[in-house]
């Protein structure tokens, strides 16, 4: 039996591109407390803390996905940049901030110690619990379609992209997008 937690990032990602369940399970518990503080960062905005934990989860797949092991960058620093942007475009797509302050931006580097240390171990348990709730609720609540859809547009392919690679009209993957996002917020607050 394999131990999750004793392998590195990069090479839980090599078992969840295969689509293996206990790795995806290990990755997102160590990188939920990441999306939350990284959602934190964003105080003056009309969003959630919750929907932009979303939007950062959006960008973690999808950077699990597009991650290409080079040696040099780590696979923390590519998820947390994905994260990252993915938050500040929901941000800018709501209207209400052009730019994200200078003064709220961190520096990459100092994101996963500041991540680290700011949460209490409690907080870090919570974390975890929310992370592998976040999966298995992936898993078992969206059907085949949603998740499909889920993925794909995690990976950063438009509606437009995702109506071709589905077959489905761009109103349908709309629709798809939607149910997948309400079932997952609804259970997630």
């Amino acid at each position: 039996m394999t131990d999750y937690s004793a392998l590195s990032d990069e090479e839980l990602v090599v078992l969840c591109k295969k689509q293996e369940q206990a790795a995806w399970d290990a990755l997102v518990r160590r990188y939920f407390a990441d999306a939350t503080f990284l959602a934190s960062q964003f105080t003056n905005t009309p969003m959630e803390a919750e929907d932009l934990i979303s939007e950062g989860l959006i960008g973690f797949y999808s950077a699990v996905f597009t991650f290409a092991a080079s040696g040099k960058i780590t696979f923390r620093t590519y998820a947390n940049t994905c994260m990252k942007n993915r938050m500040i475009n929901a941000v800018r797509s709501t209207g209400s901030q052009k730019q994200i302050p200078f003064f709220q931006c961190v520096p990459l580097e100092d994101q996963t110690q500041m991540a680290d240390s700011r949460l209490t171990p409690e907080e870090r348990m919570i974390a975890k619990t929310e992370a592998a709730k976040l999966e298995h609720l992936i898993a078992s609540m969206l059907t085949e379609n949603e998740r499909t859809v889920f993925m794909l547009f995690a990976l950063g392919d438009s509606y437009g992209e995702i109506s071709r690679k589905t077959g489905l009209s761009v109103k349908a993957v709309d629709g798809t997008l939607q149910r997948a996002r309400k079932k997952l917020r609804g259970q997630l607050s």
